[in-house]
């Protein structure tokens, strides 16, 4: 049905495009100027966006994860309907998606609009400065309202997508949720294998060291089962990974990005290198120790997602303690959320995100005659209903008679309806504070508020969102992965062999010989510019 619907458009489209130029006198005027948007009956208010059907080629990434392509989707269905634009989306899958982004770019052959598909900030650069892509500035501010108001609300998003020219050439997808942004993983804790046990929920690094000591007797012996693992991983991964032992050592390391950026914070406007802090010895130690009594196995350094996974959903389940967005649903009987655990001297901290503010979510080329349509048409996902509508699934959505909305079902349901993460947006805090959790995400919603909050992160620690400079970029193309692969390959090594202490003055001075304080100065000048200092 759709894909006759599309035929019919494009049919239309040619017709219209010849009546087009027939009406306005010449071809010339129908390219140009006003010209362009009579020849479609732009209005620059309400709906229909067009009185003409546009029809808009769009590139898109498509996750395994989303079951329903995206010109199936409800919502957006119902929306192209109502502005009568009619987007045609190549879906490219994740795996594919930046190969695919970046031969678009180095071709130039490209789509009318691309929307979330990995785009990196130097390649929408470059294609600025070839005049590729239009600039947003003056089409926000006269045809997109809410987006106009998000900036105004949270300066953060102009700051984040501006590009060194002063000019913005993409929208974002924010959101500002505190189960969301709040945590990035839940270390989710066997609490049926503590009761097995008899053991409390561990508060402080040494008992979760106890607790895990616990795990392993039990698994050699038989009362856990035999392939059992006490704490299991993926080494220094975004997802899954163990950079949240290391906030109880007193370290602020997000480990979000990638290179050295995986290292940094802020501190009363001072950026920081976490993995120089000398107390990443004392967690590094505390690893190894970890490693040596063969409490977390030698597969965390080399397991992948797929593997993960298996492992950490296992039915029955195979794994003490493990790391994920939500403790989900095949599991989620035998798993509690661990508290944030007390390190040596007391430190109880906890990774939080940054708040999500995911770039270049939506680029206009230039290529396409009709910009104004499309900013018009993605306003929507700015408006404080719709926005969460076009998240979280729309009909799923129960409207509270308090003036609260309830979000039902799982994340894979409300792709059917939705765009999700994958089209910008700007979530409002107001929005979002009307928002009620069912299902994982009820669940989180509560873990984050109940367990989690009061030891997160505060949010100007995070060095975030940054856009660096031509220069800026070039230099450390090179100098953030050496210093980035240097302190990964070193703290694996620290935690298999236990050198740390030994080798630290030499891990220092490699730091300063690859770069460091060089890379620190280019961060620095990009945060003080970047926040207005």
């Amino acid at each position: 049905m759709r894909n006759i619907r599309r035929a019919a458009a494009v049919a239309a489209a040619i017709v219209l495009a010849a009546g087009a130029a027939w009406a306005a006198g010449t071809e010339e005027a129908t390219a140009t100027g006003e010209g362009r948007l009579d020849a479609v009956g732009f209005n620059a208010g309400g709906y229909p966006i067009v009185d003409q059907q546009v029809t808009v080629r769009a590139l898109i990434q498509r996750p395994g994860h989303i079951p329903t392509p995206f010109d199936e989707q409800t919502l957006l269905v119902e929306m192209q309907e109502r502005a009568n634009v009619d987007i045609i989306f190549e879906e490219v899958p994740q795996a594919q998606v930046r190969e695919k982004t970046n031969l678009l770019f180095a071709s130039r052959e490209y789509p009318d609009v691309i929307f979330v598909a990995g785009v990196q900030d130097r390649l929408l650069w470059d294609a600025a400065q070839a005049g590729d892509v239009y600039a947003l500035n003056d089409l926000v501010e006269e045809y997109a309202p809410n987006w106009q108001r998000g900036f105004e609300e949270r300066p953060v998003i102009r700051n984040a997508i501006t590009m060194p020219d002063g000019n913005y050439y993409s929208l974002p997808y924010y959101r500002e949720i505190l189960n969301d942004f709040g945590i990035r993983d839940i270390q989710a804790i066997n609490v049926d294998w503590l009761n097995t046990l008899g053991l409390e929920m561990p508060q402080t690094t040494e008992e979760l060291y106890e607790t895990l000591q616990a795990f392993r007797a039990g698994i050699d012996d038989g009362t856990l089962p035999q392939d059992g693992i006490p704490w299991y991983f993926r080494f220094h991964q975004w997802v899954g990974g163990e950079f949240e032992i290391y906030n109880a050592f007193g370290l602020w390391m997000k480990g979000q990005g990638s290179g050295a950026q995986r290292y940094l914070s802020v501190n009363d406007g001072v950026v920081e290198f976490g993995a120089a802090d000398s107390k990443l010895k004392t967690a590094v130690n505390y690893m190894h120790r970890l490693f040596a009594e063969d409490l977390i196995p030698e597969e965390v350094f080399t397991d992948a997602w797929d593997a993960y996974l298996a492992k950490s959903r296992s039915v029955p389940p195979i794994t003490g303690m493990w790391g994920s967005y939500f403790i989900v649903s095949p599991v989620e009987e035998w798993y509690d959320p661990l508290p944030p655990v007390a390190g040596p001297d007391g430190t109880r901290r906890f990774r939080s995100q940054p708040v999500r503010l995911q770039k270049n979510a939506f680029t206009i080329f230039s290529t396409f005659d009709l910009p104004e349509v499309m900013v018009r048409f993605i306003d929507a996902w700015a408006d404080d209903d719709f926005s969460v509508q076009a998240s979280y699934g729309g009909p799923m959505i129960q409207q509270n008679a308090d003036g609260s909305r309830t979000v039902m079902g799982r994340g894979t349901e409300w792709y059917n309806h939705g765009p999700h993460n994958h089209f910008p947006s700007y979530i409002s805090k107001r929005a979002s504070d009307d928002v009620r959790w069912t299902g994982e995400q009820g669940a989180r919603d509560q873990y984050v508020n109940d367990v989690f909050a009061p030891y997160l992160w505060p949010q100007d620690r995070h060095y975030a969102y940054i856009t660096f400079t031509d220069a800026e970029q070039e230099e450390l193309s090179i100098l953030e992965t050496e210093i980035g692969d240097y302190v990964e390959t070193t703290i694996a090594s620290w935690i298999v062999e236990g050198t740390a202490d030994a080798e630290w003055d030499d891990y220092l001075k490699d730091l300063d010989r690859l770069g460091l304080p060089q890379a620190m100065e280019i961060y620095q000048a990009a945060y003080d510019r970047f926040s207005g200092n």
